[in-house]
């Protein structure tokens, strides 16, 4: 598993223990994995924009199942960050060395990004892959290339888009966690766009739903991860309003 000390990737990570596999899993330097406290995983230390040593260390496990959870996902900057290219060819460098091994199922970390918003309910197969971002052009890129390779090379594949996920060790500065902290420590906040409507799905639920797709090698494609209840950005902090602080008379 690959992004295994990211906001989701934690997540999933823990899914895949308590299924029962033996999980080895990346992390670009020691003292971030020791942050993990799992002493159930066999951790590699790489920094996986190498893909020498990337494609290395696949072709030295030969996994039956990979999950890659690596992006440069950096609140404010990855929408059009240049390092979605970098991830790209990373991407491709996984899913190469992957098929070389003889790996059975490759599961990737999409977005909902890759969508063209607007265009009503995003139905896979349905709604229109038109990303209006470099983050989503990147993602779709990599799905494209995933299940070509699939394809031509034997393997099963997925693409787990996820949408909006909310919860322990998310980034501060997004949303949710914004609004809470404002709420329990009683200033005042605002929602720039409350009219927004978007799917938000706790993370637990969507690591779940993560290693439900790398365990089903029946399903391919894209498979969106989400609540399936659309829910308007003011209406998530009417949902928070009750855990504002009061001030004691």
């Amino acid at each position: 598993m690959t992004g295994a000390t990211g906001f989701l990737g934690r997540h999933v990570l823990n899914e895949a223990l308590n299924a029962g596999f033996e999980v080895h899993a990346t992390a670009r330097s020691a003292g971030k994995s020791a942050e993990m406290s799992e002493p159930r995983v066999v951790w590699h230390h790489l920094d996986l924009r190498d893909g020498a040593a990337t494609s290395g260390l696949i072709r030295e496990l030969v996994p039956s199942h990979l999950v890659n959870a690596a992006w440069d996902t950096r609140h404010g900057t990855y929408w059009t960050s240049d390092e979605n290219n970098i991830w790209v060819a990373t991407a491709l460098d996984m899913i190469e060395a992957f098929a070389d091994c003889g790996g059975r199922r490759f599961v990737q970390i999409g977005s909902c990004a890759e969508y063209e918003w607007g265009s009503g309910v995003l139905r896979e197969d349905v709604a229109p892959e038109n990303p209006a971002t470099p983050y989503g052009r990147a993602k779709l890129a990599v799905h494209r290339a995933l299940h070509e390779a699939a394809a031509n090379r034997g393997f099963s594949a997925a693409t787990a888009r996820i949408f909006f996920a909310f919860g322990p060790f998310e980034n501060e500065a997004r949303i949710i966690p914004s609004l809470c902290r404002a709420l329990s420590s009683g200033a005042p906040c605002s929602i720039a766009n409350p009219g927004k409507v978007r799917d938000p799905l706790f993370v637990t639920d969507a690591a779940r739903a993560v290693m439900a797709i790398a365990q089903s090698e029946a399903v391919s494609g894209a498979v969106n991860v989400g609540s399936g209840e659309p829910v308007a950005l003011g209406d998530v902090g009417l949902y928070l309003e009750p855990c504002r602080k009061r001030p004691v008379s």
